[in-house]
């Protein structure tokens, strides 16, 4: 249904299939099922109900994923994973994610992780429930761990990279209690 021009719509609409919303110059391509696409050169290449607003030049090819205001990111070959904001990120898990940041990467067969802000960070194949906050050039290497630039907690415990300023008393050991 070629249409030009204005349009009013009152009431409901229902569209059956894929939508797309973009500048005439730097068109979208919208190949997914049941998909949505607002902004300008994005492409939705396979996948199923996936959805891109605003930004540009993004691309999606997988399930049930969203990249919302960025630019130049990719979600590829992943299952109910988003990008919200940043340039250049990369995500190719499950149920994964990065948040801001630039030339962020989450790879292949990872699930529940991602990354907030920072630059050049990697989640490595096969990662489960990891986050990498902030930093630059940090690579998550262990399951269920969060990394930050001078500090790695896990579950068994805390690395602190540098030194601890404080002011009050610091407990430490295995008697020192709760503090």
């Amino acid at each position: 249904f070629p249409y030009t021009g204005s349009a009013q719509i009152t009431g409901s609409l229902i569209v059956t299939g894929s939508v797309s919303f973009g500048n005439v110059d730097s068109l979208n391509n919208l190949g997914g099922i049941d998909s949505f696409l607002a902004g300008d050169g994005h492409q939705i290449t396979g996948g199923e109900d996936n959805a891109i607003l605003g930004g540009e030049g993004n691309v999606i090819n997988g399930g049930y994923s969203a990249i919302v205001g960025a630019a130049s990111s990719t979600i590829t070959n992943s299952d109910t994973s988003v990008i919200i904001g940043g340039y250049q990120n990369n995500v190719q898990g499950s149920r994964t994610f990065t948040v801001g940041g630039n030339q962020n990467v989450v790879n292949n067969s990872t699930d529940f992780s991602g990354v907030i802000g920072g630059q050049s960070n990697t989640i490595n194949t096969g990662i489960t429930a990891s986050v990498i906050i902030g930093g630059k050039s940090i690579t998550a290497t262990k399951n269920e761990t969060v990394y930050m630039p001078g500090l790695e907690v896990t579950k068994l415990g805390a690395n602190i990279t540098g030194s601890i300023i404080g002011s009050g008393n610091g407990r430490f050991g295995q008697s020192a209690g709760a503090f």
